[in-house]
């Protein structure tokens, strides 16, 4: 008897197992896309918007989906891992596996960005595009980041 009621709570118990996607409300359900940032440093490392080098009102889109100044965050505190982000030009992922930003950073100094990326399934149905290499006019850029926080490219002038 203890033999079948044991097993008449194992089937009951597997019956109420289900797929996680039925126990998220998928009209509710807003996940956080990864981010692309953009870090301008000359070769001792120094951040080129933030000593002044370059003005971020000056810098012109020429060819990618978007790109916005990331100023220095007035909130966290100075040895927040948020700070690695001041000072940076946001770029937003398309749902392309390559794509291209072409920057006009001064009068006469245009970069040409190159970007290869795979499509991440997530639930819901939903999907995007996870940076997986950068170029900058045919070389390769290190491209930092992960699942715990957005992507950053440094570019060293």
């Amino acid at each position: 008897m203890k033999k079948l009621l044991t097993i008449i709570l194992i089937g009951f118990l597997f019956s109420n197992c289900s797929n996680v996607d039925d126990e998220v409300d998928c009209e509710r359900y807003d996940p956080a896309f990864p981010s692309l940032y953009l870090k301008l440093v000359d070769t001792s490392g120094n951040n080129l918007i933030e000593n002044g080098t370059l003005d971020p009102n000056n810098i012109t889109l020429l060819r990618g989906e978007s790109i916005r100044f990331n100023p220095a965050s007035q909130f966290a505190v100075p040895d927040a891992d948020i700070r690695i982000y001041d000072n940076t030009l946001k770029l937003s992922i398309p749902r392309q596996t390559t794509f291209e930003y072409v920057i006009q950073l001064e009068e006469n100094h245009t970069i040409s960005l190159k970007y290869s990326a795979v499509e991440k399934k997530i639930l819901c149905g939903l999907s995007y595009f996870v940076p997986t290499g950068a170029r900058l006019e045919n070389e390769p850029l290190e491209l930092k980041g992960g699942n715990d926080y957005p992507f950053i490219t440094e570019i060293v002038f």
